[in-house]
């Protein structure tokens, strides 16, 4: 059985610039969200079978606060901070389900 023991989703790019001068190819919600959610739901079982998977994501303090000309950029790390969230508590209710100290931690850290 193939195990993986800690997955890193540690991406993200942006074009800074007022909202308004924004055109639909500048959204980044494929690379910022997309594939941070399609690489933890494939890695899932990985690391689930490793005992003790853990899940890192590296977001944005954008997402959290109000940042002049990210306004695009922060939606998509709001996004991913919100995965952070569904994700800690579901696989959180796996590990108590299963009564062991085994299972799947997500972390997020929005640096500035």
């Amino acid at each position: 059985m193939i195990k993986l023991n800690i997955l890193v989703n540690n991406v993200g790019t942006w074009k800074g610039k007022p909202t308004v001068e924004h055109a639909a190819e500048d959204y980044s919600m494929s690379t910022n969200f997309e594939s941070a959610f399609h690489f933890s739901q494939l890695s899932y079982p990985l690391l689930k079978a490793s005992g003790n998977g853990n899940v890192v994501f590296i977001s944005s303090v954008a997402g959290l606060l109000s940042v002049e000309n990210l306004s695009v950029y922060a939606a998509t790390k709001a996004a991913v901070n919100q995965l952070i969230k569904n994700l800690a508590c579901k696989w959180d209710k796996d590990r108590q389900a299963i009564a062991v100290d085994e299972g799947v931690t997500v972390n997020g850290f929005q640096p500035i």
